[in-house]
């Protein structure tokens, strides 16, 4: 790992060159997300299932501690021996681009995350998430560059007051990456945070480190986030809503769905304010794309 180098990104660079201005720009009247928790216990649920040959060296050692307990401990040192304060693994349900859900893990989320950054919609302004989102290299980054990216997008009081907890939490620096979940409608964000007020500390050695230990509790989660899907899919619909499902993805009307399903108008419209409800979207096409993201059909 040692040897392993990723270019540190300049996200004013990036951002000059079309990355997307807003993690979420089309979502500022929206509601905020909902955040799901989950407990210690449910990350590594069936990791112990899986071949060990197939398994780093870190991912065997985190996946046997005796108790949740100490695993987080086992990771917490791990995070300090590489020179972090703070990890968050955050996994978003995105519809059209917008962040439905937030699902995080006790332990794994400092402060921050468990206020503000989603009530009051940070996220928006955050100029590393539009970037960790578009799945681009490690954003290296420290409060400075994020001040000069916010002033570079524009004027939103939210981004001062972002910048602000930041800087009172103590996350001062450090190395945010995102993570593909294929054809999920899910996306994961590891973040690791410093105190440290400049970024020149983290040279390639770090950075190698820090993507180990990020891809290796994402391998880690890799039941946690099956256990997610199930639970956001599956284990919520009923059958006739997937059969409404189905039909909505596949474009059908009300009237069209009410014929096909042999019911009424007035029950088909029910089924999809429920669902709607359920996924925490607003409107029938954000229901068709989540129904397709998510391969309801089979």
């Amino acid at each position: 790992m040692h040897g392993f180098s990723v270019p540190l990104i300049d996200m004013e660079r990036r951002q000059a060159g079309g990355q997307p201005a807003a993690a979420g720009a089309a979502q500022t009247a929206d509601a905020p997300p909902e955040l799901i928790w989950h407990t210690d216990r449910d990350l590594a649920a069936d990791s112990t299932a899986r071949r060990p040959d197939a398994q780093s060296h870190l991912i065997r050692e985190l996946a046997s501690a005796a108790t949740p307990a100490e695993r987080m401990r086992l990771f917490a040192g791990l995070l300090r021996i590489i020179g972090f304060n703070t990890v968050a693994y955050v996994t978003l349900q995105v519809v059209n681009e917008r962040v439905a859900r937030a699902f995080m893990v006790e332990g794994l989320v400092p402060a921050q995350f468990r206020g503000n950054y989603f009530h009051e919609r940070y996220f928006e302004v955050d100029p590393r998430l539009a970037i960790g989102r578009a799945h681009a290299p490690p954003v290296v980054w420290d409060l400075s560059q994020l001040n000069k990216a916010c002033r570079s997008r524009g004027r939103d009081p939210r981004a001062n007051r972002f910048l602000q907890e930041m800087d009172a939490d103590g996350m001062r620096s450090g190395i945010m990456l995102g993570l593909p979940v294929p054809s999920s409608g899910f996306q994961v964000i590891v973040s690791f945070t410093s105190m440290n007020p400049r970024n020149k500390w983290i040279d390639s050695s770090i950075l190698a480190q820090t993507l180990g230990l990020g891809l290796s509790l994402h391998q880690l989660a890799a039941a946690y986030r099956r256990t997610i899907a199930r639970q956001s899919v599956g284990a919520t619909v009923s059958e006739r809503q997937r059969e409404i499902l189905l039909c909505v993805a596949s474009g059908l009307s009300d009237k069209q769905i009410a014929l096909r399903l042999h019911t009424s108008v007035h029950n088909v419209d029910y089924h999809l304010r429920l669902l709607r409800k359920t996924y925490g979207v607003r409107h029938r096409s954000e229901l068709a794309y989540l129904a397709g993201r998510l391969r309801l059909n089979g």
